[in-house]
């Protein structure tokens, strides 16, 4: 049975109350959270409120929301264990980390990683295996049924805890992804600007539209004398006294390497150039 859920002011030391964890709620907050998660009794690992509020602010830690937090960790002899499909989660929502199975079977399971390092590229990590031969002899086929009952996803599991405390221990340590600096190239950045806007459209040694586009894209703007908003937040503005259309903002469509503007650039293809092109001979005709 349990146990009527008390005053957070009673367990939450004065100095903590309205005090902000890492996250966006204060101590005094999560522990109510805490109270009513342990108060459900849909947690049947949780024993009481403090276990409860220890999950969600080591959830806080790792960005994860209360609820999510109560149901990623393990609480196995007084100590917490992240689940595997919470590694898998922030591996895949860093930006920077990718897996995929390369084998599973009852006997073995094999995952191969990705990162991108800083000042590098994407590196292919050595592969990461483990085997039930292993978890034999560890002793842990023996402590639970599933290992009888589904080898194959309890080696996948093991395999996920093992890469991700390998290759990506920050993620699991609640701290800031490494920042890269890395600058883009000139070459990327040229190929960059002709994805968006085409070849000869800009001047990469003054950053100005070419006389050609220009004459195209500026003649009803120098009439209007309104500035028109580029697509992906860049922002083009006209100068009617040179009657030259500068582009601002275009290494805003790169990522730390360059390496969607490709991608930027074909969403943002023929079809809406096409409907741009439109307006301009609609606002030029009136």
């Amino acid at each position: 049975m349990k146990q009527p859920v008390r005053s957070t002011r009673a367990v939450v030391h004065a100095d903590l109350t309205g005090v902000q964890t890492r996250g966006t709620q204060t101590f005094d907050t999560l522990y109510r959270v805490a109270q009513a998660c342990y108060a459900s009794g849909l947690f049947e690992d949780v024993t009481d409120e403090a276990q409860a509020f220890v999950k969600i602010l080591k959830g806080q830690e790792m960005g994860l929301p209360p609820t999510t937090a109560m149901s990623a960790f393990d609480l196995i002899r007084k100590r917490l264990f992240i689940k595997p499909w919470v590694i898998a989660a922030k591996i895949n929502a860093c930006g920077y980390g990718s897996y995929r199975v390369h084998e599973q079977s009852a006997e073995r399971c094999t995952l191969l990683f990705s990162r991108r390092y800083p000042g590098q590229s994407w590196v292919e990590c050595p592969p990461i295996t483990y085997t039930f031969a292993e978890a034999k002899a560890q002793g842990l086929v023996d402590r639970s049924a599933h290992w009888k009952a589904s080898p194959a996803h309890m080696l996948y599991q093991r395999c996920m805890g093992r890469g991700g405390a390998m290759y990506f221990p920050e993620l699991l340590a609640g701290l800031e992804p490494p920042q890269d600096d890395t600058p883009v190239p000139d070459a990327r950045h040229q190929q960059n600007i002709i994805d968006l806007f085409g070849d000869e459209a800009v001047d990469m040694r003054t950053g100005e539209m070419t006389p050609r586009q220009a004459s195209q894209e500026g003649t009803a703007e120098q009439r209007s004398g309104t500035a028109k908003a580029t697509p992906e937040g860049g922002e083009a503005r006209n100068t009617s006294s040179q009657g030259k259309l500068i582009v601002e903002d275009a290494r805003g469509l790169e990522n730390d390497n360059g390496d969607n503007a490709g991608t930027h650039g074909a969403s943002w293809g023929t079809a809406d150039a096409n409907l741009w092109e439109e307006e301009e001979r609609g606002e030029a005709q009136a």
